[in-house]
């Protein structure tokens, strides 16, 4: 083949030129292009065209004259692909909005990438895999397989024809959707290409896709004229077939082959069945197509969340798996952090936070991620200085360092607040650093926490961590220790001798306050020491909690018995004030949605398989039971305005009070109530009418339900299509029908927190009985507290474990350290242990 055009096939970006081939006829004129750069990601490799009709002039007249196309090949890449997919950004499926779109490729298999932001709370991502095939001279992509997290769309044939009307959207006479088959003609983009470079272009409407096929990094597309001149074998080479499918064909092809692996997923997480979607996780297949390792991290997020607060080894497996799959996603990386700083492993927490710092992003958030790296070095390392170096660099920003008035931090008042707190642990842990200096840096992070809408840190929280840090590097917090230690001897010496007590206003002598009333709370939580309770009661009422100083100075007369403590004893028929509680549920076992809904249903439960018999007592033993117990229930009916109604029973348990469920829940007393100790008469009695306002007495009834029983009829109130198989909570269920109980009751938010919560107690036997054993504690915490009896609490617990009276402090203390013991005066909110948290 000779060139016919000399340097004039230059003339055009498209690389024009004009050739002679020796056809069966002669010498036949051909015009070739490229190859030339169509536009970015697109490439024509080749293209052949002919004269229409005879040509005549020179070789300028043919350049200008009427040329038909013959052949054609065009290679796509993924960029091009992913950038005509950008017109998916910001289509809605459903409610879902689409944030992102991207497209792999490898070898022939082709997936398209959609991803947005968490749909219905759970991350949101959809991976399809796109076959395409020259179908009809054109080109057919169709959905071979759909990957969808999160709630989206209900099935995956739904997701794919939502995206296919969205990229044909706008292309009209170009791309269509028919059948659920995405088709394409890209012979317009040589049209468009040739008007570009100023050339007239050749008639292209004859040509049709014969060949599409996937290579590495994109697409290459053959088109042939098979309509015109001598027919394909002239035209298109033997190694390129030209295939066409019958109509209808597409249709079947979706309609049978679109797989979706991921459906029975979404379906649990739109009904909220969680043990559902974590089966369905189980045996979904591992997927590996082209960008797989987006869809692993998004299942591994997924199943992370379905297991936070419900299986901690599962969760930071799923965790280390999201990790894995995601090594650059700091919500990971603060995932694992937690998960090792709960296992007590400080390198690796610093470890951690040292590569989170190191990772993009906003300003703020580098700064939270620096100020968390510098806190973890201080309390979990010790490396105080170090921190305090950073945090000082942060807040100055080289201005002078005078004073405290010279910081300037930036941010809101809930960063300043948390900057301060930092930086207070920081200089606490800094043996060079003054104790004014650090005490400057507390009281500036308790006055940045009141300007916050919601507080973060409680001040005896802050000042347990301070004094911890401090005394990790051995600072003036061994002064406050022993100043503790001399007053704790102080006043349980006054205890024993018999001694006034004295207000310990000189005690502390040069150690701060705060950090001795700190270390005293640590002590007394620690191991319970009288001295210590005794000396912490004086300087908590000092800051003006009487209620907490009583109680504590009950306890410390429990662990002393025989010695006279003044300030424990309350008369019946006093009004005085509850001892304040700040207790909290045990952490991932909530249950405050199952306490309120039997609060709530205590008139409807009432009289339920109630025991129908009681064997009264003998006339005169009932008038001695009832003079023993009136003149506590009065009182109790007065803080209450509960009518509390009692019985005399006969033999009875040791305790010496029982509960009946009858109509009207009853208190049922017996003959061994008169000769407890007037303290634990008066706690027995509050705790009966606790558990009666609590609701529980259908299960301390003898004839009445069990537990499992009561919550399974609850739990047809949280989720109406779980109708409870056992006779017992279908008895309840019955009654409430006839008292009119319904779940429209309760308001939805109500019953989604009540069956969440149910779900997870009901798991297993062991679960319930730990609900009891919880519910109970709960209803011991709040009878403490009303009959302002921690003393007679205690002495209950001890003849309920059947140990021996406290008749000296041994005996005392091996009841108050029983299971029991601890989980009361944890709940009572007494005690604060080092780490600022409840004992």
């Amino acid at each position: 083949m000779a060139s016919a055009t000399g340097r004039d096939g230059q003339a055009s970006g498209l690389g024009l030129r004009l050739e002679l081939a020796q056809g069966p006829g002669g010498p036949r004129v051909r015009l070739h292009a490229g190859p030339a750069d169509l536009a970015p990601g697109l490439r024509l490799t080749g293209l052949i065209a002919e004269p229409i009709g005879e040509p005549q002039g020179a070789t300028a007249g043919l350049r200008d004259g009427r040329w038909r196309a013959l052949e054609a090949r065009l290679e796509v890449t993924a960029e091009a692909l992913a950038a005509a997919a950008q017109s998916l950004r910001g289509l809605p499926i459903g409610g879902w909005p689409i944030e992102q779109v991207g497209v792999d490729l490898a070898g022939e298999a082709a997936v398209l990438t959609l991803s947005g932001p968490r749909d219905d709370g759970w991350p949101a991502l959809a991976q399809i895999e796109l076959t395409a095939t020259a179908e009809a001279g054109e080109i057919c992509v169709r959905a071979r397989r759909v990957w969808a997290t999160g709630p989206l769309a209900p099935s995956g044939t739904a997701l794919w024809s939502a995206v296919a009307r969205g990229l044909a959207l706008g292309r009209e006479g170009v791309v269509t959707v028919a059948a659920d088959t995405l088709r394409v003609r890209p012979e317009w983009l040589l049209r468009r290409a040739f008007r570009a470079a100023g050339t007239s272009p050749p008639r292209t409407l004859g040509l049709a896709v014969t060949r599409v096929r996937g290579e590495g990094r994109g697409l290459r597309v053959v088109l042939a004229d098979v309509a015109h001149g001598s027919g394909p074998q002239g035209h298109v080479r033997e190694d390129m077939p030209f295939r066409t499918f019958p109509e209808g064909h597409a249709r079947e092809d979706m309609s049978e082959g679109l797989d979706d692996p991921l459906a029975e997923l979404r379906a649990a997480l739109r009904a909220g069945d969680r043990a559902a979607a974590l089966a369905a996780l189980s045996y979904a297949p591992a997927p590996t197509h082209p960008g797989a390792r987006r869809l692993t991290r998004a299942l591994a997020q997924v199943q992370a969340e379905l297991l936070r607060f419900r299986d901690r080894a599962g969760a930071g497996a799923a965790v280390r798996a999201w990790l894995a799959a995601a090594p650059d996603d700091p919500e990971a990386w603060w995932r694992v952090i937690v998960a090792q700083a709960r296992a007590g492993e400080a390198e690796a927490v610093v470890r951690g936070l040292t590569t989170l710092e190191r990772m993009p992003g906003p300003p703020a958030a580098r700064s939270r991620r620096r100020v968390a790296r510098a806190l973890a070095e201080a309390e979990l390392l010790g490396a105080g200085g170090r921190a305090r170096a950073v945090l000082e660099d942060m807040s100055w920003g080289g201005r002078a360092r005078s004073g405290v008035e010279d910081m300037a931090w930036s941010g809101g008042p809930a960063a300043q607040a948390a900057a301060w707190r930092a930086l207070a642990i920081a200089r606490a842990g800094d043996p060079q650093v003054a104790s004014e200096q650090v005490e400057a840096a507390v009281d500036a992070a308790l006055a940045a926490d009141e300007r916050c809408e919601r507080a973060w840190c409680e001040p005896a929280e802050l000042q347990a961590r301070v004094a911890a840090a401090g005394r990790r590097c051995g600072r003036d917090v061994a002064e406050a220790e022993r100043a503790a230690s001399e007053i704790a001897a102080a006043a349980l010496h006054r205890a024993r001798e018999g001694l006034p007590g004295e207000a310990i206003a000189g005690g502390p002598g040069r150690a701060d306050r705060r950090r001795v009333r700190t270390e005293l709370q640590a002590r007394a939580a620690r191991s319970l020491e009288p001295g210590a309770v005794l000396a912490l009661a004086e300087m908590v009422e000092e800051t003006g909690e009487p209620g907490r100083a009583r109680a504590l100075r009950q306890v410390a007369s429990f662990l002393l018995p025989g010695c006279a403590i003044a300030g424990v004893e309350i008369e019946v028929g006093e009004a005085g004030e509850e001892t304040p509680t700040a207790a909290s549920e045990d952490v991932g076992e909530p249950r405050e949605a199952i306490r309120g809904s039997l609060q709530a249903l205590t008139a409807a439960t009432a009289g339920i398989r109630a025991a129908r018999e009681l064997v009264p007592a003998d006339a005169e033993v009932t008038a001695q039971v009832l003079a023993q117990v009136e003149p506590t229930l009065a009182w109790l009916r007065a803080r209450t305005g509960s009518r509390l109604q009692v019985r005399v029973g006969r033999g009875g348990p040791e305790g010496g009070v029982g509960i009946r469920n009858e109509r009207e829940p009853t208190i049922v007393v017996y003959p061994p109530i008169v000769r407890q100790d007037p303290r634990e008469r008066r706690f027995r009695l509050a705790l009966a009418a606790e558990l009666i306002r609590g609701g529980l007495a259908i299960v301390l009834d003898p004839a009445g339900a069990s537990l499992h029983e009561l919550l399974a009829a609850m739990a047809w109130l949280g989720e109406p299509a779980q109708v409870p198989t056992l006779p017992g909570a279908q008895t309840i269920v019955r009654l409430w029908h006839k008292r009119g109980v319904t779940p429209e009751r309760f308001t939805a938010a109500r019953r989604g927190q009540l069956a969440e919560q149910l779900q997870s107690w009901r798991a297993d036997a062991a679960s319930v009985a730990r609900l009891a054993t919880h519910l109970r504690g709960d209803a011991c915490v709040a009878a403490a507290r009303l009959a302002q009896s921690f003393d007679g609490a205690l002495l209950a617990i001890g003849r309920d474990a059947r140990l021996p009276a406290p008749t000296d402090e041994a005996s005392a203390h091996a009841i108050a350290t029983t299971a029991e013991a601890p989980r009361l005066l944890r709940g009572a909110g007494l005690f604060f242990s080092g780490a600022g948290e409840y004992v």
